[in-house]
């Protein structure tokens, strides 16, 4: 039986200013789902879109493979001055403030405390890498309004340095669902867009289409960084699975 593997990041939210917190923006979420039966078919595929940056962040949105058969949400605004994501909250620059939110799917924390900002959490583990070790989805680095502070930055994974004084957060970085940095006085950071990597054992014989596609060792792998459809067109008989009549 032919089967495909589907790996989703969700969008980065975007890192808030200097009145919210100077939290980072958290990194997307992330979802790694190997074994799916393959068909003749077609699957759709959104990629989620980074959050907007600004006075107090946005999240980031959900992608999704399969018609949202699978999902990978996208990473959390900031409340006040923490921010929780896939990948750790980002830290906030405004003294007397709170650290960071917990990260989820195996990100690390944030680190900072009641005085500077931190740095954004990273994305850790198998569920936040793809199946080649690469890493996606940390959090944006708490920006500060000056003094003797320095913004904090992003963590590892595509997450967007904090800013200082009137300079605005650093984005997230495009196709990994990093979260933007937080602002100073200058506005947050938009956060990094998400990404969708499907991928088949070339030996399976799948005739597929979309995205860009690459031989990575053993494997056919499809990427999306924008919305599209992932088709199979053909799939060996020897894979396909046979009905038995006694």
């Amino acid at each position: 039986m032919a089967t495909i593997d589907a790996f989703l990041v969700g969008g980065g939210a975007g890192g808030a200013r200097q009145g919210a917190g100077n939290g980072g923006g958290g990194g997307g979420y992330t979802t790694t789902q190997n074994d799916i039966t393959a068909a003749v078919t077609t699957y759709s595929v959104v990629v989620g879109a980074g959050g907007a940056g600004g006075s107090n962040g946005g999240a980031g949105t959900n992608s999704t493979f399969d018609s949202g058969t699978y999902v990978a949400q996208g990473g959390g605004v900031s409340t006040g001055d923490t921010n929780d994501g896939g990948s750790g909250g980002g830290l906030q620059g405004t003294p007397g403030g709170n650290d960071g939110g917990d990260g989820g799917t195996d990100g690390s924390d944030g680190n900072g405390n009641n005085n500077d900002p931190g740095t954004g959490g990273t994305g850790q583990g198998t569920t936040t890498q793809d199946w080649f070790s690469n890493l996606f989805a940390g959090a944006g680095g708490g920006g500060t309004v000056g003094g003797v502070d320095i913004p904090g930055s992003g963590g590892a994974g595509g997450g967007g340095d904090g800013g200082l004084g009137g300079i605005s957060g650093i984005a997230g970085t495009a196709n990994t669902g990093g979260g933007g940095g937080g602002g100073g006085t200058g506005v947050g950071g938009i956060g990094g867009s998400g990404i969708v990597k499907v991928r088949y054992l070339t030996s399976a014989g799948i005739t597929a289409t979309g995205g860009s596609t690459a031989t990575v060792g053993s494997y056919e792998v499809h990427t999306f960084i924008s919305n599209g459809t992932f088709e199979i067109t053909a799939i060996p008989s020897a894979f396909i699975p046979k009905v038995m009549i006694f």
